[in-house]
């Protein structure tokens, strides 16, 4: 049985390594999903009207971290909670079903940066973010404590 953790591990590691960086402080693979998410989406699109995407790059970079963790404790870190809070209905509004869009994009852009990708590297990344997502589509419309 494959160990989905390990995989995704060794292809984010294989993501980031071999990065063609913007500058020194983004991130390619990042940057490339931006491309992709807006190019599917005309919501996305909309929402990150006059973005400044070296700011929204390094924060969603800060997001995936606070995911793995998630995916990896099982256990909500504050950070994460405010990145949900940050999305939720009462704030920028992002709906449930454009996570799913998100998702999706980023699998794209796996595919396309990746040299090792397969169905075990796409199983691997939907497994590791879908509890975020889950959390991140839960906060959209529940109380925020």
């Amino acid at each position: 049985m494959p160990n989905h953790a390990d995989i995704f591990n060794k292809s984010f590691q294989r993501l980031l390594g071999r990065d063609i960086s913007i500058s020194k402080e983004d991130s390619y693979l990042f940057h490339r999903f931006y491309e992709n998410f807006i190019a599917v989406s005309p919501e996305a699109r909309q929402k990150f009207t006059d973005t400044d995407f070296s700011e929204q790059v390094k924060m969603l970079e800060r997001s995936m971290f606070h995911m793995i963790k998630f995916y990896e404790t099982g256990v909500e870190s504050s950070s994460l909670f405010e990145i949900a809070a940050s999305h939720s209905e009462q704030k920028h509004n992002i709906e449930p079903a454009l996570y799913d869009v998100w998702l999706e994009a980023l699998i794209k852009t796996i595919e396309e940066l990746d040299p090792e990708y397969d169905d075990d590297v796409e199983l691997a990344w939907r497994l590791v973010l879908t509890p975020g997502i889950t959390l991140m589509k839960h906060y959209h419309k529940h109380s925020i404590r």
